[in-house]
């Protein structure tokens, strides 16, 4: 896992970074020796990333772009929670008696 995120940390490409990661693993296992691949499947083989390109080259990894942001997204998360806290409020309001 840490060498999955130090992948995904330098590329932004998570698909790519795990892909990478298994393979880097995978090359150190020994398979004339049962203990180090149960010990490969256990830990390598449940971690699955779906993606809809083709895998690219290690060499071909670039850094993430400083100008990515998620403020649209932020934003609509805040107007939707925002939203939702007044309906709420306004549905379960308690009429004068």
């Amino acid at each position: 896992m840490r060498r999955f995120y130090e992948l995904a940390t330098e590329t932004g490409h998570l698909s790519q970074a795990a892909w990478q990661a298994q393979r880097e693993g995978l090359q150190t296992v020994d398979p004339n020796n049962d203990s180090q691949l149960e010990f490969a499947v256990l830990t390598m083989g449940p971690f699955l990333l779906c993606q809809r390109q083709a895998l690219r080259s290690p060499r071909e990894f670039s850094a993430p772009s400083p100008a990515t942001t998620h403020r649209p997204l932020h934003l609509a998360i805040g107007i939707g929670l925002l939203l939702s806290t007044a309906f709420y409020l306004l549905t379960h309001r308690k009429s004068p008696s």
